[in-house]
């Protein structure tokens, strides 16, 4: 069984990449970190592309393609630590194509295609890109629920990863079909499996330090690295969203 990209998928990933090298760069990552905000400019260049609702069907104004191109993109995107609220809008988009309601899917899933509304993902005390959007997939271990961000009490706060707008939530949500918390998972998974890939190859282009400082950095990342792991899973899963792109964007 053939497991690789086809032709098609592998000129998407090809076009992301090269794009996202020009559109945003590390110096235009750290400018909207550090402004706490998401690039507007980037973000109006990917709806004009079509990408938030590339795995959404035509009829709700989507690409009509699939969860590998969205996968495909997510780790592009997680490559380039692009701030944008790409990941929620997208994610949410997916879910609802695969899990909602037919009611759920024509309310939601054109605004969510075109730009014109963006959504979230999470759980209740972690949602990330939940500042501002406007409906919510919340997860609660093999169950997913959605939130209309208008109707939730949302509350803002500054994590760790700057790139990100992130929220609790509460409130009563509408229930999802199953697969909605997998594929909000592969989403993450996605975008996580492409920021790992940039901090594999980021070391050679980082300033040299002396044996001393080297020696200390090991020894801190190996004890934080203690400290994830005695996490709890569903702590871990927290840490994940908020921390994985801290590193390369400090």
């Amino acid at each position: 069984m053939d497991f690789d990209l086809n032709d098609e998928q592998k000129e998407i990933k090809r076009v992301a990449h090269d794009l996202l090298a020009a559109r945003s760069p590390f110096s235009r990552v750290r400018a909207a970190a550090e402004a706490g905000e998401y690039d507007g400019e980037l973000w109006k260049e990917l709806v004009e592309l079509g990408w938030p609702g590339i795995a959404v069907s035509a009829e709700h104004s989507g690409q009509d393609l699939g969860t590998v191109e969205l996968v495909a993109l997510l780790e592009e995107l997680g490559y380039a630590c692009a701030c944008s609220p790409f990941l929620g809008t997208a994610a949410a988009a997916l879910v609802i194509q695969a899990a909602g309601t037919p009611e759920q899917q024509s309310r939601w899933l054109p605004a969510l295609s075109t730009g014109e509304a963006t959504g979230a993902v999470g759980n209740r005390e972690l949602v990330c890109d939940g500042d501002g959007a406007a409906v919510i997939i919340v997860v609660d271990g093999e169950d997913a629920q959605l939130l209309d961000g208008h109707g939730a009490e949302v509350e803002p706060f500054t994590a760790i990863d700057p790139t990100r707008r992130f929220a609790r939530v509460s409130g009563q949500g509408e229930p999802l079909g199953a697969g909605a918390a997998d594929r909000v998972r592969l989403a993450i998974a996605a975008e996580v499996l492409g920021i790992c890939q940039r901090a594999l190859v980021s070391p050679s282009r980082a300033p040299r330090r002396s044996p001393a400082v080297k020696s200390r950095l090991f020894s801190r990342n190996r004890s934080s690295m203690r400290l994830v792991r005695a996490l709890p899973a569903e702590v871990r899963w927290d840490f994940g969203i908020c921390h994985h792109k801290t590193v390369l964007t400090s």
